[in-house]
């Protein structure tokens, strides 16, 4: 947007100069395609801008007084993470903003209800109107304990105090306190193989353009892949590797040479699990891979046997601390002071400044890039040791105290809450009294129904709910006729069939991947010193498994819903998120259908702000339905990693047009879906999702090719 901005300005100024522009403007992005852009289009848009930009500093002009935080006539952007002069205003302000977890839409409400201050916060004891009071109280308390009102399950003395903070004073020790203990219960069992994995990459990296090639540079570069294994009894320190590249042939080599390790690893040690902080390493791996059409099976296959195990996901749902961020860096106080390394590179950001101070002096030839390069090494090692020592704590500290309390924040919630953390269409979890409104408050729907069980001859459902912890109601209704529930969701039968089709599979791909290397080999790397003929045969190499490389992104998205929390899911374009569900009609075999089906009434909204008139999500579109825990028998088992499961028999019967209704909140949508038992679940549907919390549905579509 500003780069078009920058252009319709350059417009302006040559029409001032009486100069006519052409009706179109162009950019040229870092890949090296060129975009066109119609000037009618953006002159509006820009001179209401700089409109705008000429008020505000006539305003400015004319107020002798300095500008105040929150001051109604000007917009700030709030970013306290990223902007430090919205930091030290909203510092100054006590705003609200400084207590973890609240951003602008929490701000808006509790503003709203006369709590600006996080002092005003901590003391509340209403939530305001359209906040969940599960919600609420974790706000509360998380404010509490960052004001030392609350002293949590233990703290620590901080090393190293920010300028002004008093010795004795709150902010002079690390609270924290575990708010559930699920997500540590969850973890694997300690393996002897496991491994403590980080990578560092350079987003800025540009590839260098080999002679004769007139394609964009590749930019971007996972330089260092580094890990540490768990030590062992004679090990002072745990056992340290880096594989370090300089370019992208280095980058593939790498990624080779580890996936090699993990599977020769895997061979000793079955149970190992590769445990890393927040979703870079996972994503980067995907990648890489795809990046270099290499192993792209293989690291799937890390993630579908549940390898990589992500601690921030685990940091997140259950651990609360005196600090509004929860980032590996904030956490270490808790048990890296004693660590001799903290020194050196402080910083994943200082980290990418000193490689690329690094790869300028190693193309110099400068001997200060062998200090260089060893001092990110160092500062590598360091963050594997953290993500081990992390693991560590959190099983202590679980050990420590004893957590009845259910989490409130749960990376599962996907309905209910204004913090909507829904993944799409989801469905209900059970079933409930027809045309009984069943929004859920809490996480207190039974795992288990009186028809899930086959010889019961019932089905399980659930009425709705969203976002946040619901309550809704659970029960089961007898249908006559219908087949048990086991061969419904898919059952037992079938596993031969299955396994013919995945040794089909199996031997199509391995012919594919067979030739896309030696038609690799064959055309070469530089693309500068190919013949026309030899260039149509990589293009004819490069559209080998084109549809399985098309697929992969939805796929990859719709089991990343599966596990993230809502605020964090991909594809969000598709995702309709439930905050209300009505049963219209409750589960029964209609007409010649052979199997139970139910009609709901979801109100929510898509998750990127747009509305379901015009989405993915349309009338006849059939969608994953998403379910958080305790999921009912029409999901089945959960995927490894999994904390919410999902269907895919779900149907978008009607858009319903909210007018004038009392119930339903302004710029939120109406949709009944319908929801049928499947006797075969999805394997190969490209298809939405919807998700929610405890009973409702959201869902999620992916368009078709």
């Amino acid at each position: 947007m500003r780069a078009l901005l920058q252009l319709a300005a350059y417009a302006d100024q040559l029409t001032d100069a009486r100069i006519d522009p052409t009706d179109e403007v162009h950019l040229v992005l870092g890949t090296g395609e060129t975009t066109s852009h119609r000037l009618a289009d953006l002159l509006p848009v820009f001179r209401k801008r700089r409109t705008r930009l000429v008020e505000v500093l006539d305003t400015h002009v004319a107020d002798d007084a300095p500008v105040t935080w929150d001051d109604g006539r000007y917009l700030a952007c709030g970013k306290l993470r990223s902007c430090p002069d919205c930091a030290e205003a909203a510092a100054q302000a006590r705003d609200v903003l400084l207590v973890g977890g609240v951003y602008g839409v929490q701000r808006s409400k509790l503003s709203e209800a006369g709590i600006s201050t996080i002092d005003a916060l901590a003391t509340a004891e209403e939530p305001p109107d359209g906040m969940a009071a599960a919600r609420f109280e974790n706000l509360r308390a998380q404010a509490r304990l960052q004001l030392g009102l609350d002293d949590g399950d233990g703290s620590v003395a901080l090393d190293h105090l920010p300028d002004g903070v008093e010795p004795d004073g709150p902010d002079a020790r690390l609270r924290w306190q575990l708010t559930a203990t699920e997500a540590i219960d969850r973890l694997p069992p300690p393996s002897a193989g496991d491994v403590f994995f980080d990578f560092e990459g350079d987003p800025l990296w540009e590839e260098a353009r080999l002679p004769g090639d007139d394609q964009a540079r590749a930019m971007g570069l996972d330089y260092l892949f580094g890990w540490v294994e768990r030590p062992g009894p004679g090990d002072a320190t745990p056992p340290f590797h880096g594989l370090w590249a300089d370019d992208l042939a280095g980058e593939r080599a790498a990624l080779v040479e580890f996936v090699d390790y993990l599977n020769a690893r895997r061979q000793t040690y079955p149970d190992l699990h590769v445990y890393h902080y927040a979703a870079y390493e996972k994503t980067h791996l995907l990648s890489i891979a795809a990046r270099h059409g290499v192993y792209e099976d293989e690291v799937d296959q890390l993630l579908r046997d549940g390898v990589l195990v992500d601690l921030y996901a685990v940091v997140r749902s259950c651990l609360r601390i005196s600090n509004r961020s929860k980032s590996i860096k904030k956490l270490e106080p808790l048990y890296m002071q004693d660590d001799p390394a903290r020194e050196g590179v402080t910083s994943a950001t200082a980290s990418v400044t000193e490689y690329a101070e690094y790869a300028k002096l190693a193309a110099e030839g400068a001997e200060r890039a062998v200090e260089l390069k060893q001092r990110i090494l160092d500062y590598n090692e360091y963050d594997c040791r953290s993500t081990l020592r992390l693991l560590q704590w959190l099983r202590g500290a679980r050990a420590s105290v004893s957590v009845s309390v259910v989490e409130a924040g749960s990376a599962g919630a996907a309905v209910g809450s204004e913090n909507a953390r829904a993944d799409a269409f989801t469905g209900p979890r059970g079933p409930s009294t027809s045309g009984r409104n069943t929004s859920a408050r809490a996480f207190s729907l039974p795992t288990t129904f009186a028809a899930d069980s086959p010889s019961e001859g019932g089905v399980a459902g659930s009425g709705g709910e969203i976002g946040a912890r619901a309550g809704g109601v659970a029960g089961a209704v007898p249908v006559a006729g219908a087949a048990p529930l086991a061969g419904a969701v898919g059952g037992s039968a079938g596993h031969g069939e299955e396994s013919a089709r995945a040794s089909a599979r199996r031997e199509g791909r391995e012919r594919r991947l067979a030739l896309a290397a030696e038609i690799s080999a064959r055309a070469g790397e530089n693309r500068g010193e190919r013949s026309l003929e030899v260039q149509a045969l990589a293009l004819l190499g490069a559209a080998v498994g084109y549809y399985q490389r098309e697929d992969k992104p939805f796929w990859q998205e719709h089991y990343a819903r599966l596990e993230l929390p809502l605020d964090e899911w991909p594809g969000r374009r598709s995702t309709f998120h439930v905050e209300r569900s009505t049963v219209l009609r409750d589960w029964e075999v209609v007409g010649r259908d052979r199997l139970p089906s139910r009609e709901i009434e979801l109100v929510g909204r898509m998750l990127d702000g747009s509305r379901v008139d015009g989405s993915d999500l349309g009338v006849g579109n059939t969608v994953h339905v998403l379910y958080d825990q305790p999921v009912p028998a029409v999901v089945g088992e959960l995927e490894a990693r999994a904390v919410r499961g999902e269907h895919s028999g779900g149907v978008i019967q009607e858009v319903r047009e909210p007018g004038e209704r009392d119930d339903v909140p302004r710029g939120r949508d109406v949709v009944v879906l319908r929801e049928r038992l499947s006797g075969e679940r999805s394997r190969t549907s490209r298809r939405p999702s919807l998700s929610h919390r405890s009973a409702d549905p959201h869902a999620t579509r992916r368009s078709g090719r």
